[in-house]
């Protein structure tokens, strides 16, 4: 139940990061799903810069671990740097997308809705990068309470 309540709690203050790490892993999953579709001129820019296969498996694998890292949610210590590389990884994705979508020259709703996303990417890797901060912090904490004389005596 506790770590239920926990997970409820951290999905309310990363529910962007969630979107994201989701919707990376979906749109990787339906690029693999979908043999050939890059081959429409609308993707040219995007094939001229890697194959369709590569952008479904970075995006699928990127969002997958990202996905993974938010249920772990701090459990492990190293979750919140997991977060911000992920994180950061996702910008550089979204980034080279909107980049190939520019090059393929022809207008496209594309160009309005990833630029967004990169936005809210590097947003997300700011909080992460703050909660990394912050869990290293009170680590440090615990680590001199631990270690000081009065602690020790309140123990025994």
């Amino acid at each position: 139940m506790t770590t239920w309540i926990e997970m409820k709690r951290h999905f309310e203050v990363r529910s962007l990061e969630w979107f994201n790490g989701l919707y990376l892993f979906l749109w990787g999953a339906y690029v693999i799903l979908h043999p050939g579709m890059m081959d429409l001129i609308v993707y040219r820019g995007l094939t001229d810069l890697a194959g369709q296969e590569w952008w479904g498996l970075t995006a699928f694998t990127i969002g997958g671990i990202r996905i993974g890292a938010l249920w772990v949610n701090g459990r492990w210590g190293l979750t919140p740097i997991i977060r911000v590389v992920t994180s950061f990884l996702s910008v550089f994705v979204w980034f080279w997308i909107c980049v190939g979508l520019y090059r393929s020259g022809l207008p496209q709703t594309g160009l309005v809705i990833y630029p967004g996303l990169v936005a809210a990417d590097m947003f997300s890797a700011f909080r992460a990068a703050s909660d990394a901060y912050e869990a290293e912090a009170i680590r440090r904490i615990r680590n001199l309470t631990e270690q000081s004389n009065v602690s020790s005596l309140r123990r025994a």
